[in-house]
């Protein structure tokens, strides 16, 4: 499980970096918001993964 939430918190890292940016400010905001999220969700996957028993 450790492994899944860091290999999504790469990719969102990944898309973060790869996605190129847009004049339209709505999809600038999802497409970054969701590479966000992604980072998100692999950050707390991790550390709940590492803390939990």
């Amino acid at each position: 499980m450790f492994m899944t939430f860091l290999v999504i918190g790469a990719i969102g890292a990944m898309l973060l970096t790869m996605v190129p940016r847009s004049t339209v400010p709505w999809q600038r905001f999802s497409s970054r918001g969701g590479a966000a999220m992604l980072i998100g969700l692999g950050l707390f996957g991790t550390v709940h993964t590492a803390l939990s028993p």
